[in-house]
């Protein structure tokens, strides 16, 4: 399990993960966020345990989650901010292209 620097978590390469600036700040030491449906504390998505497809799916360039975990994920680290939405509408070609930007 990944573990922030501040709660003891080393640069070890189990514990690193790549990840944009935006997501690496909107993240920060957080490990779980609140579901937006549920409004349960849950673990955020893990990169070396979850599946992508499980957890989400495109809706044109909109990430959706389709778990509790893809939902909170996509929430805490604003997936869909306008501007990230924009960057896929005007990079991508149709909704195969868009694996590639996740």
């Amino acid at each position: 399990m990944f573990c922030p620097n501040n709660m003891g978590g080393g640069d070890t390469e189990d514990n690193l993960a790549l990840a944009c600036p935006n997501c690496n700040w909107h993240k920060g030491p957080n490990l779980a966020a609140i579901d937006p449906l549920t409004l349960v504390t849950i673990s955020l998505f893990h990169p070396r345990k979850n599946s992508w497809e499980e957890h989400f799916t495109w809706n044109e360039h909109l990430l959706e989650g389709k778990t509790a975990i893809g939902r909170a994920t996509v929430q805490l680290l604003k997936l869909n901010d306008p501007q990230r939405v924009e960057v896929r509408r005007q990079s991508s070609t149709g909704p195969d292209t868009l694996d590639n930007l996740s």
